[in-house]
C-alpha cells in the first residue's frame, strides 16, 4: 500500500511540473497581442477582419496573396490568434511631424478601387497584421 502511495506521489509531482510549465508559457505570451476573430468580410482582393481584444474591436485589412508558405494556417471566426498589428490609419505623424486625428475622414482607400468605412465601433482606426496573408496566418516555428 505504501508503495502505491509513493508511486502516486511521484506521478503527481511530474504532472504538477508539466502544468507549471504550461502556465509559464502562457505568461510568456503577450496577452495584448491575442485577438479573437469576430467577423470576416471579403472585398476582393482584400479581407476586412474584425478582431476583438478585451472590449475593443479592431478592423484589420489583409490583402489576398497567392504566394503562401507551407507554414501558413487558415484563421477561423471564433478562434483566438496572436496578431502583430500595425496602424494604417490615422497616421500619428508624417516625417516626424505630429498631425491632427482623422479630420472628419469617413472612408479609407485600400487600392484597386476599394474603400473601407471608418467607424466608431473600431475607434476610427484601421490596422494590418504583419503575420497575415489574406486569411492565412504564418505559423510559429515548430522546432
Amino acid at each position: 500500500m505504501i508503495r502505491y502511495l509513493i508511486v502516486l506521489f511521484i506521478i503527481s509531482l511530474f504532472v504538477g511540473c508539466s502544468t507549471t510549465k504550461d502556465v509559464d508559457f502562457i505568461d510568456a505570451v503577450n496577452v495584448d497581442s491575442i485577438y479573437k476573430i469576430r467577423r470576416v468580410i471579403n472585398v476582393k482582393p482584400y479581407y476586412i477582419i474584425h478582431a476583438q481584444r478585451n472590449d475593443s474591436t479592431f478592423k484589420i485589412i489583409s490583402e489576398i496573396d497567392n504566394n503562401l508558405s507551407s507554414r501558413c494556417r487558415k484563421i477561423k471566426v471564433g478562434n483566438k490568434y496572436i496578431l502583430n498589428l500595425v496602424k494604417l490609419f490615422p497616421l500619428d505623424s508624417v516625417f516626424g511631424k505630429p498631425i491632427a486625428p482623422n479630420l472628419g475622414i469617413v472612408d479609407f482607400e485600400l487600392g484597386h478601387g476599394r474603400v473601407v468605412r471608418i467607424d466608431k465601433e473600431t475607434h476610427y482606426k484601421i490596422y494590418k497584421a504583419t503575420n497575415l496573408n489574406g486569411l492565412y496566418i504564418y505559423a510559429l516555428n515548430e522546432d
